[in-house]
């Protein structure tokens, strides 16, 4: 898969999560994080790790979810190292 394409991937994923989140304050975080794994195409959901977590600012308490994927380019005769590619999506609760 493109890098493009990977990228949107996560984005779409940690999106759908927030969106779920913010109609669901109730949500714990292991479904927070269960549905944004289901949403992860293009990419095998094995290698995705998905992190929810609560933070505080402003008064306000918000729920973050980050999504890495480990990547590895290749190109004839060059090859990088594994690459951590990322989405976050950040949403108020409440």
């Amino acid at each position: 898969m493109r890098d493009g394409a990977a990228r949107h991937a996560r984005l779409c994923a940690a999106d759908q999560a927030s969106r779920y989140a913010l109609a669901n304050s109730a949500a714990s975080d292991s479904q927070i994080s269960a549905l944004a794994l289901s949403n992860v195409s293009g990419v095998d959901p094995g290698l995705v790790t998905v992190s929810v977590t609560q933070e505080s600012s402003g008064g306000r308490t918000f729920v973050v979810i980050d999504l890495s994927y480990g990547f590895t380019f290749h190109v004839p005769m060059w090859t990088t190292g594994p690459l951590t590619l990322a989405g976050r999506s950040r949403v108020p609760t409440g």
